[in-house]
């Protein structure tokens, strides 16, 4: 089946809550030839797009939508288990999601991945207060600090933390990095808040993630390393 017929048809299932239906289109795309993790991104991902789509232009009820990105999740959380796994490489992700469904969904596509890519990840699922989210960061102090964020009202609540962050070097070394939603669609939003990474997807996102890490210095990761380890000692 053509890709665009068989995201066509996921969604389908997915709105009218057919599970079964959903299931089968992901293993026959696997059955097909795609790996797990081409299938979430050729086919996953476009869905989730498509019902983003419909709910930003009022094609669909809420309910329907949140039941379809919710079972959409379900389904990722499966293919999770079939992706290659790279051996780690001691990067730390803490990443947080808008407060609406299709961007935790993107939250935990990207978790996923660079899990499987390598990293050790910490979802937080939907932002919460400025200040609970430094404390959260300080504590773990990690290598990154992903946001895929879905609304303009999540930009003050994470410019506000970037600043904090920014200012008071909290965290040496942070690279900080937003992907989707309302990044993707007000370009040079994420550069003027101060991110060092942005991408539309979050498969974008894991790729220069992992182009980037490979330059980090020895030294910053030393540093954060061991601002970690202070921090779990005075735990």
């Amino acid at each position: 089946m053509p890709q665009a017929l068989a995201v066509e048809h996921l969604v389908t299932a997915l709105i009218s809550g057919d599970r079964a239906d959903a299931r089968d289109s992901l293993r026959d795309a696997i059955n097909n030839g795609y790996s797990a993790e081409a299938t979430a991104e050729r086919l996953v991902w476009p869905a989730a797009l498509t019902l983003d789509s419909f709910w930003r232009k009022d094609q669909i009820e809420r309910s329907a939508y949140q039941g379809a990105v919710l079972m959409l999740s379900q389904l990722v959380q499966r293919l999770e288990c079939g992706y290659t796994r790279a051996p780690q490489h001691g990067k730390v992700y803490v990443v947080v999601s808008g407060t609406e469904a299709g961007e935790t969904l993107a939250g935990e596509i990207f978790s996923g991945l660079a899990e499987a890519a390598g990293a050790e990840v910490v979802f937080l699922g939907p932002c919460g207060d400025a200040d609970d989210l430094f404390s959260a960061l300080s504590r773990r102090a990690p290598d990154a600090f992903v946001a895929f964020a879905s609304s303009a009202g999540d930009a003050p609540r994470l410019r506000a933390l970037i600043n904090r962050l920014r200012t008071t070097g909290a965290i040496p070394g942070l690279m900080i990095a937003f992907g989707g939603g309302v990044f993707a669609r007000a370009p040079g939003l994420a550069e003027e808040m101060g991110a060092d990474l942005w991408a539309d997807d979050p498969f974008e996102l894991v790729r220069s993630l992992g182009s980037r890490s490979t330059t980090t210095r020895d030294s910053t990761q030393a540093t954060r390393a061991a601002c970690r380890e202070r921090r779990r000692n005075a735990a």
